[in-house]
């Protein structure tokens, strides 16, 4: 996904989100130490599909990030509790950028 978030291929990241669940939230470390995550490498493309669709893996009703750390430290890959009916999670509103908090609740 980092390569194709690097080269600004929409297609190949669109087949790799479909076709094999990649999430495009998996830091990876390069050989100069420094980590990237393909959201964020394509999120900064100079192609504007590119940067729609990158900046929007992983984000919840197409404003909240559910992942990577808020600005607070808060991580929003943990749970922060999960029931039979409901999970709620930290994430980070991404027009405000505040922390927020979700719940998420299945109806029966």
């Amino acid at each position: 996904m980092l390569g194709a978030a690097e080269a600004g291929h929409v297609v190949a990241g669109r087949w790799l989100l479909e076709e094999h669940g990649a999430s495009g939230e998996v830091s990876v470390t390069s050989d100069d130490g420094t980590e990237r995550v393909a959201r964020a490498v394509g999120a900064a493309s100079s192609d504007a599909a590119a940067r729609g669709f990158f900046s929007s893996l992983g984000v919840f009703l197409g404003r909240y990030a559910l992942s990577g750390q808020g600005a607070s430290g808060k991580d929003g890959a943990a749970a922060l509790h999960v029931s039979a009916t409901s999970e709620v999670r930290y994430a980070v509103d991404l027009v405000t950028q505040r922390d927020v908090c979700i719940k998420s609740m299945k109806n029966r």
